[in-house]
């Protein structure tokens, strides 16, 4: 067997290896599935991008970062956190 066909057939057996695994954890292997809704307060996404969370405040003050998500708690209007996608963007 060639060289390439072997790296081909470990590609595939890889493929499939990471598909069986998310069917089994999320009995679902469509991007959707795969979606990390998890949200991330302001400090540990300050952390996650290598700044403070004042400059993270300061940014979106300015206009340089969109508003975060927010919603009412009582009478207090809190963020909700923000989602990896917002991260990646900071």
């Amino acid at each position: 067997m060639k060289l390439m066909e072997t790296l081909n057939q470990c590609i595939n057996a890889g493929h499939e290896m990471t598909k069986a695994i998310a069917i089994a954890q999320f009995n679902d292997d469509s991007p959707e599935a795969r979606k990390i809704t998890r949200r991330w307060r302001i400090g540990e996404a300050a952390d996650l991008v290598g700044v403070s969370s004042q400059a993270i405040r300061d940014a979106e003050k300015a206009g340089r970062l969109p508003h975060p998500d927010m919603e009412i708690r009582g009478r207090v209007e809190q963020r909700v956190g923000y989602t990896i996608e917002q991260i990646n963007h900071m």
